[in-house]
């Protein structure tokens, strides 16, 4: 695995009032700005779950309640900082358990919290298709969940 840094990671999909929870970033070597739905490293002895709760505050300031299912896994190479990120991502779907969020003091490429509408989800997140297809697949799966509710 000369080629880059593996991590597994977790992405936190959460859909509130038509829109995804989600970050603006930049690139602190390129400059490129993104925008990420919450996520990051599944630390040593920690849940799927647990990681995607932690970073969701981490990064957003709200606390979530994910579900168990569905659930997808993507392996991908993401470069970020000047390095190639080998990405095993389980993207999970998660409730908003507030709507009132924590004050986020997260690392210095972090922009802001955004809540991006569902009918920009393509354009916001398809830098990376393998980011765009599962956080579209779980936003409509959650979007069925609210209406049958």
């Amino acid at each position: 695995m000369g080629r880059g840094i593996y991590r597994r990671r977790v992405s936190v999909v959460v859909l509130h009032q038509g829109k995804v929870l989600a970050f603006g970033a930049e690139d602190p070597t390129t400059h490129r700005k993104y925008v990420f739905v919450p996520g990051g490293r599944i630390e040593p002895g920690e849940t799927v779950e647990q990681a995607a709760v932690r970073e969701t505050l981490e990064e957003t300031g709200f606390h979530v309640s994910c579900l168990s299912e569905p659930t997808i896994e993507r392996s991908y190479d993401f470069e970020w900082d000047g390095q190639v990120n080998i990405c095993q991502t389980i993207f999970v779907a998660a409730e908003l358990l507030s709507d009132r969020a924590e004050v986020v003091n997260d690392a210095p490429y972090h922009r802001g919290v955004e809540w991006i509408p569902v009918a920009e989800l393509s354009k916001v997140f398809g830098y990376h298709n393998d980011i765009l297809e599962p956080v579209v697949f779980l936003t409509q799966f959650l979007m069925q969940k609210n209406n049958h509710a």
